[in-house]
């Protein structure tokens, strides 16, 4: 059974964003959206064709922490578009809480 998935770079912007602060061995940094859930899936250079995914719902908006289980309070969600994702991605996690949630982008 083959999934429908979505993916989007995200690695360059954020060296856009801040070039200082991107971990320089980084190959590739995409959200890779499915049916069920968001990830974000990074590869290095020194591993070629190995990629390391990192489910996205645990990240939580606060408004909506006290709602759940009525509603989901993940702030990325499969009920928006990819680029709308995306977006969040970009323009609403600081780089403190990237470097908080995921592991070896921010040096």
């Amino acid at each position: 059974m083959n999934k429908t998935y979505y993916k989007k770079d995200v690695l360059k912007p954020l060296r856009k964003k801040y070039p200082e602060a991107i971990n320089p061995q980084l190959a590739s940094l995409v959200i890779l959206q499915t049916e069920d859930n968001l990830y974000l899936e990074k590869s290095y250079k020194s591993e070629p064709g190995k990629f390391y995914s990192t489910a996205m719902d645990f990240i939580a908006e606060d408004e909506f922490i006290e709602l759940e289980p009525i509603i989901s309070a993940s702030m990325f969600n499969t009920g928006l578009s990819l680029e709308e994702n995306v977006d969040k991605f970009l323009n609403e996690l600081d780089k403190e809480t990237i470097d908080y949630c995921f592991d070896d982008i921010i040096i």
